[in-house]
């Protein structure tokens, strides 16, 4: 049953969670490209993603998924420059679901201008194929899977991390058990076939998770799996099923705001926030088509 302001309350929950608490954070896009049309609600604007990794840049400190576990409070090492403990920035990864090839012709530039480790989950049959499934039926849409080549040259940039995300992005809680064991291992295997070396984390297609699905990831030797719910990292965050936050496509100062509303960091710096902060949220669960 769903309850009427309930995703308003839940939001609330996290604000002052992550408010008094602190938290990592855990940011999922997918194509970072200008798309009028965008039926399935994956693009963020160029200038919008330049402006969010400003305000990211002013509040966290961005480290690999794998960096926010084991941490009571998701938080990095103190600093080194004399700040005091309390004033370190929090956690925070980066994400990209499913591969397009502009996650590397326009968001990496612009990741290696901050020096921003990212993690890219691919699906692994659809790289070197002209669209994703979800894409076919676009007239003069050029968006497309990463080739063999763009891959592998993404795989071998000190700042990136491949991750699986299946063979072909079905919503594994529809299918078989030999079906999921498919999808996951295969796809897995695949990625480590074209790049010789492990891949060990995933993300659900769909954010599709149950106790079946997550057990045959957990079988398949990945040691983390980002799925589609919102939420902040905290101690007790199981590792296959770590919480994201989908950002808006927005510029700098609403982003800053839609951030607040989830994570309790105040925007601009300024002392109070609280309800006011959280007015312009937008909703955030979005994993894709």
């Amino acid at each position: 049953m769903r309850i009427p302001g309930g995703k308003t309350l839940q939001r609330h929950g996290w604000y002052w969670r992550g408010r008094l608490l602190g938290g990592g954070v855990i940011l999922g896009y997918h194509r970072v490209a200008e798309d009028r049309d965008d039926p399935h609600v994956l693009c963020v604007h160029p200038s919008h993603f330049r402006d969010h990794l400003q305000v990211i840049s002013r509040h966290f400190q961005v480290v690999r998924p794998a960096d926010l576990l084991g941490r009571s409070d998701a938080a990095p090492e103190p600093p080194s420059n004399g700040l005091e403990l309390g004033k370190a920035r929090r956690a925070l990864a980066l994400t990209f679901d499913d591969g397009y090839a502009d996650v590397m012709g326009a968001a990496l530039p612009l990741v290696e201008d901050v020096a921003m480790p990212l993690t890219v989950f691919v699906v692994a049959g659809a790289v070197g194929t002209d669209r994703f499934r979800w894409d076919r039926d676009r007239d003069g849409f050029d968006g497309r899977p990463l080739t063999t080549a763009e891959l592998r040259e993404l795989a071998d940039h000190p700042l990136v991390e491949i991750g699986a995300h299946t063979l072909s992005h079905p919503d594994l809680t529809t299918l078989a058990p030999r079906e999921v064991r498919r999808e996951v291992v295969e796809g897995r295997d695949r990625l480590e076939a074209l790049l010789n070396r492990p891949v060990t984390s995933f993300s659900y297609p769909h954010g599709g998770v149950n106790e079946r699905v997550q057990r045959a990831v957990r079988e398949s030797g990945c040691r983390l799996a980002c799925a589609s719910r919102p939420g902040l990292i905290t101690e007790s965050s199981d590792p296959l099923r770590l919480p994201r936050l989908w950002p808006p496509d927005v510029p700098g100062p609403a982003f800053e705001r839609w951030l607040a509303s989830w994570t309790g960091i105040r925007p601009g710096g300024a002392r109070g926030g609280g309800a006011s902060s959280m007015a312009t949220a937008t909703p955030t669960e979005r994993a894709g088509p």
